[in-house]
């Protein structure tokens, strides 16, 4: 199994020397907020995926060979022949991993007029979001129907700035009777980060993530994406477990 990045690095005096490519422990965005030095200091002691093969017009291309399965954060690092060095965007890779939830059928307890339609939640692309009416009350919740019952031993909650400081996973095979399999409470800051909460592996068809406090006023809840895992060792986030 191999993973290919690619991108573009641009130096106005075209002196580009290397593009390395690392891997993120911690939160996922918070390191944008630290000085310079900081931030070279916090790439020394990331894992270093490999350099990557840098064109003399600035693009770039890495293959990362045999890859462990997991979740992976990644950052490009440019760097010139004076020492200046810039960094991309992070990267969310997701290796040897099924996502239930794409294909799943989802509904929801709202849906704001504001936002993107309710499949964004499940449809793979981190910048679309379903938003909740922020007129309705708690609980709001966002359900899906797997079509199927299926082995369910994990959930991934990518979140933006409306999140939910307090919230459950459920699960049922009729959509009537739920058991409860997580739960967050007091969830702290908005880093950008994503939730993967475990669980004894359950069959079941239909799974509701139940939102019951907020963390701010001004909306209700708005998620990137909603994943479903089957159990599985791969189940992790690589290098750290928790962004």
């Amino acid at each position: 199994t191999s993973v290919t990045l690619s991108g573009v690095a641009t130096d106005r005096n075209r002196n580009l020397r290397h593009v390395r490519l690392h891997a993120l422990r911690g939160f996922w965005r918070n390191w944008t907020l630290r000085s310079d030095a900081a931030v070279l200091e916090l790439f020394r002691k990331e894992p270093l995926l490999g350099e990557a093969r840098l064109r003399p017009d600035g693009s770039w291309t890495f293959t990362w060979n045999n890859p462990q399965a997991g979740f992976y954060n990644v950052v490009a690092l440019a760097e010139d022949a004076e020492g200046l060095v810039g960094y991309s965007n992070v990267i969310r890779v997701t290796v040897g991993l099924q996502d239930l939830a794409r294909g799943a059928i989802a509904t929801a307890s709202s849906t704001s007029q504001w936002g993107d339609p309710l499949a964004a939640a499940i449809d793979g692309d981190p910048h679309t979001m379903w938003w909740s009416d922020n007129d309705r009350p708690d609980p709001q919740w966002l359900m899906l129907d797997l079509g199927a019952e299926r082995t369910i031993g994990a959930v991934s909650v990518l979140w933006w700035k409306a999140y939910a400081t307090d919230y459950t996973v459920e699960v049922s095979h009729d959509a009537q009777k739920w058991r409860e399999v997580a739960r967050v409470t007091g969830r702290g800051r908005y880093e950008g980060d994503m939730d993967i909460l475990r669980f004894e592996p359950v069959q079941a068809r239909y799974i509701r993530l139940h939102c019951t406090k907020r963390a701010v006023t001004w909306q209700a809840y708005t998620v990137f994406e909603f994943g479903v895992w089957e159990d599985s060792p791969a189940i992790r986030l690589v290098p750290s477990e928790r962004q």
